[in-house]
């Protein structure tokens, strides 16, 4: 089976795009919150108790941000040459297959388009971020070293060390925050593309569609498992995120300064819409299949013929979440537990720990 240029794009755009647009740096690593809990727990002043405390909410704010990114991307890289690079060779060859079969006109090109453009402006986005948040953090000396002596006297030289640094520094962690967003688009653009192709060869074909979807239940059951602990792990984390974030975004306005205030809706938002993107998608998926069953089941003449029976025993290949005690197909109405869950404990926060008690 031939394999073009535009398949591979399809299939892997996102990431060109990426390599392409994002820099790359060597990784700093965020002081500030050493320097301040040094100060708090030691009796001996090494350094200055000057440090404001709109960089130390800032940097304690961002610091767990950045955790809670790697312990999302961790996963993925633990486990990549065990499970992702052969999940996503797996795929791809099925791409392939499905693409082979589907006609062009219905194979979801124009969702690959859609999703690499996305793609180049989340890239362009925060290729240019470090250096807008440098700009923004050197001149009102909300970057980290210059509470580090001696890098805290103020002259060219040690302007230039800051900047350069503080510009490695953001660069990383943006590329960090970008690589996990490009993740999410290449699982979307994966499943859409499957299920579209899928779906549209089933509408043709009740015997074609069976066969590919018996070779589809094959690559899930790969992924399944793999799929479900991290599906579950971006929820969770993303929920506790939200609601946290959600209660700062209500709580602490006018209580920490505007500088490190800013950062809590924004994660907020950027958090609220990545976790209701990949639910949505995946969701989708689960209703494409069901839909595609039906549908072939309909075209049988009889209820009582093999492919009739084989159709209703076959699991819908949809992906599952853990919550509480099993596990549970991603729906559509969990999108709706899942904001009405955010609200309820954002509320509940509120009216546990008031503002006020902030002041």
């Amino acid at each position: 089976m031939s394999t073009s240029k535009a398949q591979i794009s399809e299939f892997f755009g996102v990431f060109p795009t990426y390599t392409e647009i994002m820099e790359k740096s060597i990784l700093f690593v965020v002081l500030i919150d050493f320097r301040y809990l040094y100060n708090k727990c030691h009796a001996d002043q090494f350094f200055e108790d000057d440090v404001p405390f709109a960089l130390i909410s800032f940097y304690g704010t961002s610091t767990v941000l950045l955790a809670c990114t790697v312990v999302l991307v961790l996963p993925i890289l633990v486990f990549w040459k065990t499970l992702s690079a052969a999940e996503i060779e797996r795929s791809f060859h099925m791409f392939l297959r499905l693409s082979h079969v589907c006609p062009k006109a219905e194979n979801g090109s124009e969702i690959s388009s859609t999703i690499n453009i996305v793609a180049k402006l989340v890239a362009q986005f925060y290729s240019k971020l470090p250096l807008i948040l440098t700009l923004m953090f050197v001149p009102t000396k909300m970057d980290v070293l210059h509470y580090f002596p001696p890098l805290s006297h103020q002259n060219i030289l040690t302007t230039l060390i800051r900047t350069v640094l503080l510009l490695v520094s953001w660069t990383e962690i943006c590329r960090l925050v970008a690589l996990a967003i490009f993740f999410v688009l290449f699982t979307m653009n994966v499943l859409k593309r499957e299920t579209k192709m899928w779906l549209s060869i089933a509408k043709r074909s009740r015997l074609r569609g069976f066969y590919l979807y018996r070779q589809l239940a094959v690559v899930y059951n790969q992924r399944r498992v793999y799929a479900m602990r991290e599906i579950t792990l971006i929820a969770v984390v993303g929920f506790l995120l939200q609601v946290t974030l959600n209660y700062a975004t209500i709580t602490m306005m006018g209580v920490i300064p505007v500088m490190a205030y800013w950062l809590f809706p924004y994660v907020a938002i950027v958090i609220h819409i990545v976790v209701m993107c990949l639910i949505d998608i995946i969701a989708k998926t689960y209703q494409d299949y069901e839909t595609g069953l039906n549908l072939m089941r309909k075209k049988c003449k009889f209820v009582t013929s093999l492919t009739y029976r084989r159709l209703r025993a076959s699991p819908n290949l949809g992906f599952h979440i853990f919550l509480g005690g099993g596990m549970e197909p991603i729906k559509k109405g969990l999108k709706i537990e899942y904001r009405s869950a955010v609200l309820y404990y954002t509320v509940s926060l509120i009216l546990a720990f008031p503002g006020s008690s902030f002041g």
